[in-house]
């Protein structure tokens, strides 16, 4: 369905929610319904009579796809890394790391938390607690000193995309402003040398660098060789982006480990569904949207 906004919608949602739409839509189409077409209807999505008609209701009033039951998860929330502590101790950890700056060293926030802790006599959060916190701040300020403007690097969406009958998370080629984490350019990886090159020509057209900071690997794909590349290890480039954005676009989650994980693993309830390669281009960009807007950039954004 085209034509049908579903912002706001869960991503693994899209689909079950877009035939829920549809199926509401035809039954409103029929001039005067009969019980037969309402248990027809109900049929189709594999609900009950009341549980459909609900739907109905719920698409009447506000006409929003988010509106509908389903739309979003409930009961078993999605599983997150934010643990709560006592105000306290957040408001403490929280100034720590505010001092350090994001372009910190985890092991040195990790100690600097652990003493303003000790000198209050409060019990110190675990390393990964730390970490964690660590990357929200990035994510919010950015920022990674001696690593050129701009980074190039390759990460990947924690989205399961359903694609000639397999499962699997897309990868993306990202390249990020590294005073503020704002995305310049990105594109899902088909073709390295081709996409590495549309990245090289995207950040010359918007003159956003003078020095990049590139992922070896993809190096001699970039472009004019005269231009200054700082060409790092795969780990240090994946470093720098997680320093410069931290874990997520909005709230699409990004793996920096690129080792192989189930992406079926991310479907963890019924209704939960596999985005289709387009579907998952337009969570992408929508949730970089969100990303960037939240450091003085365009909302709207396009892969290349």
């Amino acid at each position: 369905m085209r034509n049908l906004d579903l912002s706001g919608v869960d991503p693994l949602r899209r689909t079950e929610i877009s035939a829920r739409v549809e199926t509401v839509r035809s039954f409103l189409s029929i001039v005067c319904p009969t019980e037969t077409d309402r248990l027809r209807h109900a049929a189709r999505l594999g609900r009950r009579r009341a549980q459909f008609l609900k739907l109905v209701r719920a698409w009447k009033a506000l006409c929003t796809a988010k509106a509908l039951a389903g739309a979003t998860p409930r009961g078993k929330t999605r599983p997150t890394d934010w643990r709560r502590l006592p105000e306290t101790t957040e408001r403490i950890m929280s100034e720590a790391l505010e001092r350090l700056g994001p372009d910190v060293k985890p092991n040195a926030a990790v100690e600097a938390v652990a003493a303003a802790m000790a000198e209050q006599g409060l019990h110190t959060p675990s390393r990964v607690t730390v970490w964690r916190r660590l990357m929200a701040l990035r994510q919010v300020r950015g920022h990674v000193s001696g690593a050129g403007d701009v980074i190039v690097v390759e990460c990947r969406a924690q989205l399961p995309v359903l694609s000639d009958g397999e499962i699997s998370m897309p990868s993306l080629l990202v390249a990020a402003r590294t005073s503020d984490g704002l995305i310049v350019a990105a594109t899902l990886l088909r073709d390295a040398r081709q996409d590495v090159r549309r990245i090289g020509g995207a950040i010359r057209a918007r003159r956003h660098a003078d020095v990049v900071s590139i992922d070896r690997t993809y190096a001699d794909g970039f472009g004019d060789p005269r231009e200054s590349l700082l060409h790092l290890t795969p780990g240090v480039a994946r470093r720098i982006l997680a320093r410069a954005i931290g874990k997520a676009f909005g709230r699409l989650r990004l793996r920096y480990n690129l080792s192989r994980t189930d992406p079926e693993k991310l479907l963890t309830t019924k209704d939960d569904r596999p985005l289709s390669p387009r579907d998952a281009k337009t969570v992408i960009e929508e949730a970089i949207g969100v990303h960037n807007a939240g450091r003085s950039g365009s909302a709207g954004f396009r892969l290349s």
